[in-house]
């Protein structure tokens, strides 16, 4: 008894002191990044996540330049966590080797994504982890969750207000609503996270009450606005938790009517992402269900395959086209719906967990939610809502959402750690050794991710609007960086406009060493059969309608190339898949042995 008051003096004690200049300066750099990690926006990049990556790789950078050059100093501790990361993802890496193809010389599909979860994320929480002993320093991470959101729902409101038109320009087949994360259901996802933590804030803070009911209803308001479903439990669920930790009922009523307020004004002004989208929840073709019951099926027979090691991080979506298509060519599998999109991720982060890591990383898993259980705090709110979310999404693709749940969770279990113990010699050298691989990690990003994804950006929208391209593409392509297949696609694409059919089967065979989808095998198909190669056509077509079986064209030009003697069989494949007046053309077409113009 008296060694557990001992340890609960020295915490409070710790608590109580005043904390140095070098930890303000730290945690000013982890707010700061959590911050403009979700702010940071740009439509001069390939992808929306891709400057945002760039803001967490420079708070890294920041992070391990503090823990390059400071003394000795007992928040500077850098635990194991990051090293276990590297083990595990080193152990999953060999086994994963072992039992790879040996077409393929390219490790991951997504790069980006194996980048920020074996190295960015991990380094991140190594170094802050210390900080997240004292309760000042776990509450600034809640505020500037809330403040990036609230920044961002604000931002939501004026867009879909139509009076920053400026700012978020019209994207085809788009959510009207997308703000700085580029989709509407990221949106509702980040937005979320940070209402729980509103509302934990709001019942614990007396003074600040007024601007705290102010921000929930914001909050609320772009929540709703997005029309992300997923996202509305998520929230629900949050703040669930937290009146169950904090039942003041007298304070929660008055939220209550607000936010009930909120929501009227919502579904008077917005009925289209709000009414509309709960009654689509309850009709068989709803696409957000329908779609997600394709992803997860695809995603078990991953990883009934692959059940020890996974595929390997960033590898879902490198295998998901075959295994997707296993499912929709399987008995019964046509009623599946789906679509002709590379699926990046099944829609669910513990699926995507397992597919990617298998036993070895669910069992891993599960250790840090044992160190998770143990710990308490208000964080847990906006915790359980990050939970939900990854039920039906993958926010651990978003970098503002991965590195939220990951902050959160770091709090949770160093309440539950107490204060860091004295640093020693050692560690002071290891400390040192991660913060110079930490600095390194900024100018990778930059070569590798961000250079790479400007100039294809770049070419793209030259390409679009019927500038020349083809110099652009050879430009991006030029960077060996880690988008090398998807620049080798839309590079082949726009060979395939200029009807240089020898270069693009080349890029479009490149692409395959990173890319296993139904557009690189259209594409490679297509320049075959230019090419007069019609065997070579029909192998790349056969495998082209094998994952995008409801993909009329490649069909046809699959019809072109197959022997006389399969069409009837292919025919009878294709009316799985396609509406009567699609397959009445394709008879046609075939009737007369005529390719159609």
């Amino acid at each position: 008894m008296t060694d557990i008051q001992t340890k609960a003096d020295e915490f409070a004690a710790d608590e109580t002191s005043p904390q140095s200049t070098l930890d303000r300066a730290r945690i000013a750099i982890v707010c700061g990044t959590l911050i403009a990690t979700a702010l940071t926006y740009s439509t001069r990049f390939s992808s929306f996540d891709h400057p945002k990556v760039g803001v967490l790789a420079l708070g890294v950078a920041l992070l391990g330049l503090f823990a390059v050059f400071a003394r000795r100093n007992p928040s500077m501790r850098v635990g194991n966590l990051f090293w276990i990361v590297i083990a595990l993802f080193s152990l999953i890496d060999i086994v994963s080797d072992l039992r790879a193809k040996p077409a393929r010389n390219n490790p991951h599909g997504d790069e980006v994504f194996a980048l920020m979860f074996r190295y960015l994320l991990p380094l991140f929480v190594a170094l802050s982890f210390a900080l997240f002993s004292r309760e000042k320093n776990r509450k600034w991470v809640s505020h500037s969750i809330v403040i990036g959101s609230v920044c961002a729902s604000l931002l939501a409101i004026g867009q879909y207000a139509g009076v920053l038109t400026f700012l978020f320009p019209d994207i085809p087949a788009s959510s009207p609503v997308y703000s700085v994360f580029g989709n509407s259901g990221l949106l509702g996802g980040y937005t979320a996270i940070a209402i729980p933590l509103a509302f934990a804030l709001y019942l614990r803070d007396s003074r600040a009450r007024p601007w705290l009911l102010f921000t929930l209803c914001t909050l609320m308001c772009a929540l709703l606005l997005s029309g992300a479903r997923s996202a509305w439990v998520a929230s629900a669920a949050g703040c669930a938790v937290v009146i169950w930790k904090r039942p003041d009922f007298r304070k929660i009523s008055l939220v209550s009517i607000a936010l009930c307020a909120v929501s009227v004004v919502c579904v008077l002004v917005a009925p289209q992402q709000t009414v509309t989208r709960m009654a689509n929840l309850f009709r068989t073709a709803d696409a957000g269900i329908g779609l997600r019951l394709w992803f997860w099926a695809g995603a078990g027979e991953m990883i009934k395959s692959n059940a020890i090691s996974g595929v390997d991080a960033g590898n879902f979506q490198l295998e998901s086209p075959r295994y997707l298509g296993d499912v929709l060519w399987a008995p019964g599998g046509e009623h599946f719906a789906h679509n002709t999109l590379l699926t990046e991720h099944p829609h669910n982060d513990f699926l995507l967990i397992f597919a990617e890591t298998g036993l070895i990383g669910v069992l891993f898993c599960l250790w840090l939610l044992t160190k998770i259980a143990r710990g308490r705090g208000d964080e847990w709110g906006g915790l359980t809502a990050w939970m939900v979310f990854a039920l039906f999404n993958s926010p651990l693709h978003s970098p503002p959402h991965a590195l939220a749940g990951f902050t959160l969770a770091a709090c949770i279990v160093q309440r539950a750690s107490g204060p860091p113990p004295e640093e020693k010699a050692a560690s002071m050298w290891l400390r040192r050794l991660v913060g110079l691989f930490s600095i390194a990690v900024l100018p990778i990003v930059v070569v590798f991710v961000l250079v790479p994804s400007y100039r294809l950006q770049r070419a793209q929208q030259a390409h679009v609007v019927g500038q020349p391209a083809l110099q652009l593409y050879a430009a991006a392509e030029s960077m060996d960086g880690v988008l090398h297949a998807e620049i080798d696609e839309k590079f082949g694409i726009a060979l395939l406009d200029a009807k240089d059919y020898e270069s693009a089967r080349k890029h479009f065979k490149e692409a395959l060493q990173g890319s296993d989808s139904g557009s690189v095998y259209l594409g490679l198909g297509t320049a075959e059969y230019q090419l007069g190669n019609k065997s070579d056509a029909y192998a790349a077509l056969e495998r082209a309608v094998y994952r995008w079986p409801s993909h009329l064209n490649a069909w046809r030009l699959l019809m072109r190339v197959c022997p006389v003697a399969e069409r009837g069989a292919w025919l009878a494949k294709a009316a799985r898949f396609l509406r009567g007046s699609e397959i009445k053309k394709l008879e046609r077409e075939t009737g007369t042995g005529t390719p159609p113009s």
